[in-house]
C-alpha cells in the first residue's frame, strides 16, 4: 500500500479509479454475504421470532396497516421505525424475513458509502477499502441488521450523512444538493431517534470551526438548506402522527423518562427497568414499552397528586425530577457520568434489546469475529493521532456524526443502539489509522511535531486502549433465551399456534448447559413443556414438566436470596399456573398417574388437604401432607396446612404458619390461620393484624374475607385505639 499525492481536502478530491470501485463493490458483496449468512443462522435457531421492542414495532406496524389503530394516543416510543415497517408491509407484505434481507442490503450500502467517504476524505484508495472492510465485518452492525430495530436504518443514514457532509465541504457546483442530503439524513434519522437532532448544531459548528472553509454567504446558504432538509425529513412522521393522534407531536413523549432513567439517584449508567411497577404478569406476554409508559405515567400522577396528568406533561415532570436529584447530590451524578464514559468507551455492548452474547452463541459470523466497538474505537484513535498536515478539515467532517450519538449516551444512558450511528465515522478514521500502521515508516510525517504533544498522544492511545478493552462484567444470556423460548412456544398475535419446530427451538435454547439449571430458565421450560403437552396431547412433555417442576419445588430460601423476592414470586406463581392449566385439560385428567403427580404439585392448590382439615380428618390430612411434602416441601400452602394440622394436634402452629406467611407467593391462607390462632390465644391485636393482611392478600376470596372480618369484629379493641407503634407494625405486615 502506498500514498499518492492528492489535492487538499476542502477544495477538490482526485477521482477514484475503476479498480478501487471494483474492489469496493466486492467488499460490499462480501458484507452482504456475511449479513445474509448471519440471518440464516438466526432463522435456523429462532425462526422469525422477535422480542422486546422489535416485537412491539412489528405488532404496531401490523395493527396500523390493518386499520386496527395500534396506539392512537400520544406516542411513548419512537415512531419512525414503525412507520418504515408499516410502509414496507403495505407494499411487500408482512414477512419479517423480507425486512431483514432488506436491512442486510441497506447495511451493505452503508459499507459502500463509508468506502467512498474515506476515499474522498483521505484521497487514498487503500484507506477507502480498509474503512469499508472494517464496517463490513463490524459485529454490532451485522447484529442489528438482523433485528427489527432502528440501528440498521440509523447507521445507513449516518453513513449517507457523512458522505454528503464531506461532499459539502468540497465546495463544488452541487454543494446545495449535498447540503439537502445532509439535512434529509438528519431528519430521517431523528424520526428514528429524536436525539439525532443533535447533529444539526454540531454540523453547523464544524462548518465554521476551527476555520471557515466557505464564504460566510455560502455557509449561511448551506446551513439554511440543511435545516430545510431536516424539516422535510421529519415531515412524513409529523404528518402521520397528526392524522393519527390529532395533534402535532414532535416525535415521542419519553425524553423525560429516559433522562430520569439514566440520571436519577441510583442509576447505573445503562438502561434499567423502572423501580416501580407494574411488571409483566406470569400469565400472558406483555410488551415492555406500554408497561413502562403506564408505570411512569402512574408514578408521575401519584407524585404530583394529579390523576389527569398527560403523558407529555409527565415527561416534563420526570425531566424535572432528574434535575432535582442531580442538584441534590451533584458529586454522585459526576461519578455516574464517569461511569457512563467508561461504559461508552468499552468494547462491551450494553444490552437494551436482544443480547449480543446470545447471538454470538448462535451465529459463527459474530462468534468468530474480532471487529467489535473496542477495535473500531482504538483504530479511529490511531487515525486521529497519526493524521497528516493535509488532513486539517477531515475531523470537522466526521466529528458531528461521532459526537451526537456519544452525547446521547452521556445525556441519557449508554446503549449499544444509541452509539451505533457513530460506526461509519469511526470506521473511516479507523481505516486511516490501520493504513498508517501498515505503511509505517514510509508514509507522510504525522501532524504532531513537538515532543510533549507526542507524549500526550501516546498517553491518549494507551488510555483509549485500556478503556476499550477493560474487562467487562461477565453476563449470562439466560434472560434472552427465556424470552425467545417463551415467544416461540406461545400463540402469535395472528392466532397462529406454535409448530413442533418452534417448540424444538425453544427447548434447544433452554437446554444450553451453561443456563439449564438456572431457576428462571427452568420456569420458562415449564411454559414450553405445558403448552406442548396441551397442544399435542403429549405425555412425554407432561412428564418433562413434572421432572422440571419437582426440581423447582426443592429450592429453599437460598434460591430466594439468589433471585430476589420478585423473581422468586414469579417462579412460584408460574409453577402453580402451569400445573393448573395442565390439570384443567380432559386429556391430562385421563392420564391418572400424571394427574396424581400434578395434584401433589398443587395444580388444585392442595385444596383436598384443606377439606380434610376442615372436616377434622387428621389422619387423611397427615397422609396427604406427607405425600405432598415429599414433592413440594417449601410450598407456602403446604406449610400453612402443616401448621393447621399441628394446631389440631395441640402443638404450636406458629413456626409453620410464619414460614408460610413470609414465603412466596404471598397467600391469604397463612395470614387467616395466624389470625385464628391468635384469636384463640386472645391476642386481639395480632388477630386483627393478620385478619387485615389476609383480606389484603386475597380480596377476591369471599369465604376468606368473611371469616377475616368476623375475626376483626371479634376484637374488643377498636381500630382507633391502636398505638402508633402498632400501626407501624401493621404497615410492615401489609408490605
Amino acid at each position: 500500500m502506498s500514498e499518492s499525492p492528492v489535492k487538499r481536502f476542502g477544495s477538490q478530491t482526485v477521482p477514484s479509479s475503476w479498480r478501487f470501485r471494483g474492489w469496493l463493490f466486492l467488499l460490499t458483496l462480501f458484507s452482504l454475504a456475511l449479513r445474509l449468512i448471519h440471518i440464516h443462522w438466526l432463522s435456523e435457531a429462532l425462526g422469525d421470532t422477535q422480542i422486546h421492542d422489535a416485537a412491539y414495532y412489528h405488532e404496531m406496524a401490523l395493527a396500523r396497516e390493518s386499520g386496527a389503530g395500534g396506539g392512537d394516543g400520544v406516542p411513548f416510543a419512537n415512531q419512525g421505525y414503525i412507520l418504515f415497517l408499516q410502509s414496507f408491509y403495505r407494499v411487500f407484505g408482512s414477512e419479517i424475513s423480507a425486512v431483514l434481507n432488506l436491512q442486510a442490503v441497506l447495511g451493505s450500502i452503508s459499507v459502500f458509502l463509508v468506502g467512498l467517504s474515506a476515499r474522498r476524505l483521505f484521497g487514498l484508495d487503500a484507506v477507502g477499502l480498509l474503512a469499508a472492510a472494517l464496517l463490513a465485518t463490524y459485529v454490532p452492525s451485522i447484529h442489528f441488521d438482523a433485528l427489527l430495530l432502528t440501528p440498521s436504518l440509523s447507521l445507513l443514514l449516518s453513513a449517507l450523512g457523512v458522505y454528503a457532509f464531506a461532499r459539502t465541504f468540497e465546495n463544488g457546483k452541487l454543494i446545495l444538493l449535498w447540503a439537502m442530503v445532509v439535512g434529509l439524513s438528519i431528519g430521517f434519522s431523528s424520526a428514528l431517534r429524536p436525539s439525532q437532532l443533535l447533529l444539526l448544531p454540531f454540523c453547523g459548528l464544524f462548518l465554521i470551526w476551527p476555520a471557515l472553509i466557505l464564504t460566510w454567504r455560502r455557509t449561511f446558504s448551506v446551513g439554511l438548506v440543511i435545516v430545510t432538509g431536516v424539516a422535510l425529513g421529519l415531515s412524513p412522521l409529523l404528518m402521520e402522527q397528526k392524522s393519527r393522534v390529532g395533534e402535532w407531536v414532535p416525535a415521542s413523549a419519553n425524553a423525560g423518562m429516559n433522562f430520569w432513567t439514566g440520571n436519577h439517584t441510583g442509576a447505573s449508567g445503562t438502561y434499567q427497568v423502572s423501580p416501580f411497577g407494574p411488571l409483566p404478569s406470569t400469565q400472558e406476554f406483555e410488551h415492555t414499552i406500554p408497561l413502562e409508559r403506564d408505570a411512569f405515567l402512574a408514578e408521575a400522577r401519584k407524585r404530583t397528586e394529579d390523576p389527569n396528568l398527560s403523558l407529555r406533561a409527565s415527561s416534563w415532570f420526570w425531566l424535572g425530577e432528574a434535575v432535582r436529584e442531580i442538584a441534590h447530590d451533584p458529586l454522585s451524578w459526576l461519578k455516574l457520568m464517569g461511569r457512563k464514559g467508561q461504559v461508552l468507551m468499552n468494547h462491551h455492548e450494553p444490552r437494551t434489546n436482544a443480547d449480543l452474547a446470545l447471538m454470538k452463541s448462535i451465529s459463527p459470523v459474530l462468534g468468530w469475529n474480532p471487529v467489535n466497538f473496542g477495535a473500531l474505537l482504538f483504530l479511529s484513535a490511531l487515525g486521529v493521532v497519526l493524521r497528516r498536515s493535509s488532513d486539517v478539515r477531515i475531523l470537522s467532517a466526521l466529528l458531528p456524526f461521532v459526537l451526537a450519538p456519544f452525547l446521547t449516551c452521556l445525556l441519557f444512558f449508554v446503549s449499544a443502539e444509541y452509539r451505533n450511528p457513530a460506526a461509519p465515522s469511526l470506521a473511516i478514521l479507523g481505516g486511516f489509522g490501520l493504513f498508517r500502521v501498515l505503511t509505517f515508516p514510509r508514509g507522510e510525517p504525522v501532524r504532531i511535531r513537538s515532543v510533549w504533544a507526542k507524549c500526550f498522544a501516546g498517553f491518549a492511545l494507551v488510555a483509549v486502549a485500556l478503556l476499550a478493552y477493560w474487562p467487562a462484567e461477565a453476563r449470562s444470556d439466560a434472560k434472552d433465551r427465556r424470552v425467545y423460548a417463551g415467544a416461540l412456544a406461545t400463540v402469535g398475535i395472528d392466532g397462529s399456534k406454535p409448530r413442533a419446530m418452534d417448540y424444538a427451538r425453544a427447548r434447544a435454547l433452554l437446554s444450553e448447559p451453561s443456563v439449564s439449571e438456572d431457576p428462571m430458565v427452568m420456569t420458562s421450560a415449564l411454559l414450553v413443556e405445558s403448552n406442548y403437552a396441551i397442544q399435542f396431547r403429549d405425555q412425554e412433555a407432561a412428564l418433562n414438566f413434572i421432572r422440571i417442576n419437582q426440581k423447582l419445588w426443592q429450592l429453599d430460601d437460598s434460591a430466594l436470596e439468589l433471585l430476589g423476592p420478585y423473581l422468586f414470586n414469579r417462579m412460584r406463581e408460574s409453577q402453580m399456573i402451569r400445573a393448573a392449566q395442565l390439570c384443567a385439560q380432559p386429556t391430562i385428567r385421563s392420564w391418572k398417574e400424571i394427574h396424581d403427580q400434578l395434584q401433589l404439585m398443587g395444580c388444585q392448590s392442595w385444596n383436598h388437604i384443606g377439606r380434610s382439615l376442615q372436616k377434622g380428618d387428621k389422619r387423611s390430612a397427615r397422609l396427604l401432607l406427607m405425600r405432598s411434602e415429599s414433592v413440594a416441601p417449601y410450598a407456602v400452602e403446604i406449610l400453612a396446612y402443616r401448621g393447621w394440622l399441628e394446631k389440631l394436634n395441640g402443638n404450636d402452629p406458629v413456626p409453620w404458619l410464619e414460614r408460610s406467611f413470609k414465603g412466596y407467593p404471598r397467600i391469604g391462607l397463612s395470614a387467616l390461620l395466624l389470625a385464628r390462632h391468635y384469636l384463640g390465644e386472645e391476642d386481639w391485636f395480632k388477630a386483627r393484624q393478620f385478619a387485615t393482611v389476609a383480606i389484603g392478600r386475597a380480596p377476591g376470596n369471599r369465604t376468606l374475607v368473611l371469616e377475616a372480618r368476623r375475626i376483626q369484629n371479634a376484637s374488643p379493641w377498636s381500630r382507633a385505639g391502636q398505638s402508633p407503634g402498632e400501626l407501624e407494625e401493621l404497615r410492615e405486615l401489609l408490605k
